[in-house]
Order: structure tokens, then sequence, then C-alpha cells
């Protein structure tokens, strides 16, 4: 791993908690109990430890399996932050539910086709 992008990995990794910590922040208020607020954040800290441990396989395999696991990866956070802005009403409630569940459908059709998928041995 070079300087540059394990340099790259810190900043973006400081850059995600922080946005992480204020997202938490918003959500407190409107949170019903301090245990709704520590499931929303374990299960966005799940989703962030999926993407990195995704992106160092894609790092060390690089092939059509690989990526198709990044992509089922970005679908699942993406569909979970819609969901949760959705559920708070932080932009149109019906509209965001309806793209949470279309990526997550995606998201999950991708890990099927990850699973079904031949490894073979010739890089993108």
């Amino acid at each position: 791993m070079s300087t540059i992008f394990l340099t790259g990995l810190i900043i973006v990794v400081f850059v995600n908690a922080l946005l992480l910590y204020q997202f938490v922040e918003i959500l407190w208020q409107s949170a019903d109990s301090k245990y709704e607020i520590l499931s929303i954040a374990g299960l966005s800290v799940a989703f962030f430890v999926l993407t990195v441990l995704a992106f160092i396989y894609n790092n060390e395999v690089n092939n059509a399996k690989s990526l198709t696991l990044i992509f089922a990866a970005i679908f699942l956070i993406v569909a979970e932050i819609f969901r949760g802005t959705g559920h708070y009403a932080i932009i149109d409630p019906i509209f965001s539910q309806y793209i949470a569940r279309s990526l997550l459908v995606i998201g999950g059709a991708l890990i099927y086709h990850f699973g079904y998928l031949e490894l073979k041995d010739k890089p993108l």
C-alpha cells in the first residue's frame, strides 16, 4: 500500500467519522430513546466497515466479482441513508422510501449475483 493511498484512506475515515457524528447529532432530537441512536450508529459503522473491507478486497483481487461486491456495498449504504432521511422526514418521506427500497433490492440482487459469479483469473 503506497503512502499516498494510506494518507487518503486516513483522511476519508476521519471525514466519514465526522459526518457520522453530525448525522447522529441531527437525529438525536428526533429519536425516541438512546437505544435507537445506538442502533443507528452501530448500523452506520457496520456499513462503513463493510465498505472498507469491500474496497480492500477489490484492491487485492481486482476482478468482476470484487467490483460487484463494491457496488452492492455502495447501494446498501445509500439505501440506508435514504431510509433514514425518509423516516425522520429530513427530505420527502415517500420519495426517499421508494428510492431506499429500490436501492436495497438492487444491492441484495448484487450480493446474490456476487455469490454465483465465477472467479476468473484475468483482471479487469
